[in-house]
């Protein structure tokens, strides 16, 4: 059980242009794609592609698995997931290249004269004759060494038949003249028992390597746009098809019966929960502790200006209220204005578009109907904080758990989101403070603890809040929400909440097409809620939420069931988890001189 990193270098002779979707200067009608060194590149999906078309025609020959290696073509109909085992980098250049700008003109055919509206300039930071060489790398998983070179043998063979890359081929651009390949491999390590602890915590400092994508929202069927945030859903799955692909048996199936190395992971993988991964500014120095794991904004904050810096929580005032004689601006209304670093420890990737097309095998054209956009997230200067909660794992089993948990972390998260990204993976220190969840008291006297959720979760039932719902449709579904997960020792006081329907894919993938179109309905991270003790004491209730996630209310359990595959927004999958805030929104209440109730 190994790694194979297939270092790949591609000599072509200029002139070359692979087109970037950013604009650039102005006039340019066909700007390089380059890295933020501003190196030219050749993007992965590009790489992949030419790749791809070569297997689809003499894949038989070379004796490639189209299927396992590359996954399924795009536009197919089938919900049934089937990744490729191949992962790709963006191939880059060793120079920036020069600055020429030629100009490009297209004749009429019949008249014999220049099109109106055809003249264009493009970038060519290589000139024709001269000789580039863009190089990059290709990573995957083997169950042994030779089926590695195989890999690597099929890989090297395949990119010798391809002519040419970049835009602009049929009229001589970015001719392949020479591929060099050279496979490294990083074995397996054994897991270590001696130098594990059992934990019931594990800390994750992710680093990527490459952009990755992480879709929060689809825009139209065509731009894809990427969460900052990291999926628990998505570490589990990538975890769990990296186990698969290592033993050498399909990503399809259960995750249960891991031959060695991996029994007590399989045994106990279905009871590990896997946090969001949330963004954190990189510490400049390596000697520098791993920045704390940042939370998220309440949705009780307000604002008198949106471009003051002076921030206020109204979640323990009875409202509706002004303050100072104005109306408070609410979280959604702030637009783009910076969060103080006290309520928020996180940042704000630099976002990259890039936009694809899938190509027709016979016209070597673009599909139609094909063309979309990933909105991706840079990793410069950035880490992902993540946590692995292995409390449900029976505590002989820790051990071994946490061991096998480690050698296999230790080749790296392979193939995450929608660019198949790679991240390092670190084990760090957690010395978080024990949560606060002494109750504070609202305007009216009474305790209450305010709960904020950190990343989404199923809570209100969609058939109670579907076409023509109202605000008390909405509160009821909520109050009986909380009153179902808290065994009725919880009620609503207050709430400040968005909600999203979500899941039309995943909805016909894991409950079936024939079922009909059913979304889930997500309320929102950010969503606060002031919950008032009812019926005992709900200290030791809140305390389980707070280290192990909401569970899924009465309703969804029914509906969806407790399982990966029909529910995937379960706490295991990081969805659910919540911070009490109760002593930040007291420090944050404003005064009461300032409050006049309307």
């Amino acid at each position: 059980m190994l790694r194979g990193d297939l270092a790949i270098d591609l000599t072509l002779e200029g002139p070359v242009l692979t087109r970037s979707t950013e604009p650039g200067a102005p006039g340019i009608d066909s700007p390089v794609a380059r890295d933020p060194a501003g190196r030219p590149i050749l993007p992965y999906s590009l790489v992949q592609g030419r790749l791809r078309e070569v297997w689809r025609e003499m894949g038989e020959v070379l004796g490639v698995d189209l299927g396992a290696l590359l996954g399924k073509e795009t536009g197919d109909q089938d919900l049934t997931p089937r990744r490729g085992r191949l992962y790709f980098r963006d191939f880059k250049a060793p120079k920036a290249g020069g600055s020429e700008i030629v100009t490009s003109v297209r004749r009429n055919s019949e008249r014999r004269a220049v099109d109106d509206g055809a003249l264009r300039h493009l970038e060519m930071p290589f000139l024709p004759g001269e000789e580039v060489t863009f190089s990059g790398w290709v990573r995957y998983l083997a169950v042994s060494q030779a089926e590695a070179v195989k890999i690597a043998g099929q890989i090297e063979a395949g990119l010798r038949f391809v002519p040419s890359f970049g835009s602009e081929r049929t009229s001589g651009f970015g001719r392949l003249i020479g591929v060099s390949c050279r496979l490294a491999t990083l074995p397996l390590p054994a897991p270590d028992l001696a130098s594990t602890e059992g934990k019931e915590r594990l800390a994750l400092v992710l680093k990527f390597q490459d952009p990755i994508c992480f879709p929060s929202s689809l825009s139209g069927g065509t731009l894809f746009e990427s969460s900052d945030t990291v999926p628990g859903a998505a570490i589990q799955g990538t975890l769990a098809r990296m186990l698969a692909e290592l033993c050498g048996r399909p990503a399809h199936r259960p995750i249960a019966d891991l031959p060695a190395p991996f029994e007590a992971l399989g045994r106990a993988f279905s009871l590990l929960r896997f946090t969001h991964a949330f963004p954190v500014a990189a510490p400049t120095d390596s000697k520098a502790p791993s920045p704390a794991r940042p939370r998220s904004v309440a949705l009780s904050l307000v604002k008198l200006d949106p471009r003051e810096k002076e921030v206020l929580d109204v979640a323990l005032c009875r409202g509706p209220i002004l303050i100072d004689g104005h109306a408070p601006a609410f979280r959604t209304d702030w637009k783009n204005t910076k969060v103080p670093e006290r309520i928020f420890a996180g940042c704000e990737p630099v976002r990259e578009l890039r936009t694809r097309t899938a190509i027709d095998g016979d016209t070597r054209r673009g599909a139609d109907e094909k063309l979309f956009t990933y909105e991706m997230r840079r990793p410069e200067g950035v880490v992902w904080r993540s946590e692995i909660d292995l409390s449900a794992v029976l505590a002989e089993d820790r051990t071994a758990v946490e061991a096998e948990l480690r050698a296999v972390l230790s080749l790296g998260l392979l193939g995450a989101g929608k660019t198949g990204a790679d991240a390092t993976v670190s084990f760090v220190k957690e010395n978080a403070a024990p949560p606060d969840l002494r109750p504070g008291a609202d305007d009216s006297g009474a305790p209450v603890w305010v709960v904020v959720l950190q990343t989404p979760a199923l809570l209100a039932d969609p058939e109670r809040v579907g076409e023509g719902a109202t605000d008390d449709d909405l509160r009821q579904a909520y109050e009986a929400a909380w009153r179902d997960l808290s065994g009725g020792a919880l009620r609503i006081v207050r709430y400040f909440s968005t909600e999203r329907l979500t899941g039309g894919y995943i909805a016909g993938r894991f409950r079936g097409v024939e079922r009909g179109y059913a979304p889930y309905l997500l309320t929102d991270q950010g969503s606060t809620f002031v919950l008032a003790q009812e019926n005992g004491d709900p200290t030791g209730l809140l305390a389980d939420w707070v280290d192990h996630g909401l569970p899924l209310p009465n309703w969804a359990l029914e509906r969806y069931g407790d399982g990966w595959s029909t529910c995937p927004y379960r706490r295991e999958q990081g969805y659910g988890e919540i911070e009490i805030a109760t002593a930040q929104a007291a420090r944050d209440r404003p005064e009461r001189s300032r409050i006049e109730e309307v």
